[in-house]
């Protein structure tokens, strides 16, 4: 169980979850998404060691897109009425990739302005570092499909060194997850301002 992963979840009220812009008009969509940001695929200890051994590739980073999207993200998904973040982030894993995990720590809570497809959204979303009880197979910058059939979601391990070459969301993440932080830390990002 030495494998580790960041993981983000988030909640959304699907029922109220669009709403109307009182000033602008505009559709305002209020999620929240736990997510996990997968850090490194082995030890905890030296999370930039690769163990050639066992194919082990510490040191990436696991994303995931929709197929027909042109950016990426974390694996992850919205926290269910009544559920705790740790039950979404292991509900989460085992539909889309098959393995079971458990939270190590909660590394950032984002309050997340952006737009999307025409569409503004408040995403408030927690992130964390988790570790998987199997080992998963991990070929760098190789993309795999999940296990999840109702979603088309592709996977892919990135070293952290290259994260700078991809266009993943939000983007905090392509520098801060080189230095995770001891502590929970709070992040207002707010792309449909700046």
């Amino acid at each position: 169980m030495a494998k580790a992963i960041v993981l983000k979840t988030s909640v959304e009220d699907r029922a109220v979850g669009m709403d109307f812009c009182g000033t602008c008009g505009s559709n305002l969509f209020a999620t929240t998404e736990l997510g996990i940001v997968s850090v490194a695929a082995g030890g905890l200890d030296d999370p930039k060691q690769f163990n050639p051994s066992k194919k082990v590739f510490n040191g990436h980073l696991l994303i995931h897109r929709e197929a027909a999207n042109d950016f990426w993200a974390l694996p992850g998904g919205r926290v269910e009425f009544f559920e705790t973040s740790e039950e979404t982030i292991n509900r989460e894993i085992l539909e889309e990739l098959g393995h079971k995990c458990k939270v190590v720590r909660h590394l950032w809570h984002v309050e997340n302005f952006f737009e999307l497809e025409s569409r503004r959204f408040h995403e408030l979303a927690n992130y964390f570092l988790v570790s998987l009880t199997t080992q998963p197979v991990i070929e760098s910058e190789h993309d795999f499909k999940g296990i999840e059939i109702s979603v088309n979601l592709v996977f892919r391990w990135v070293p952290l060194q290259k994260l700078n070459n991809y266009n993943l969301k939000p983007e905090f993440l392509i520098n801060q997850v080189n230095d995770l932080p001891n502590s929970i830390q709070t992040l207002i990002i707010d792309d449909i301002n700046a």
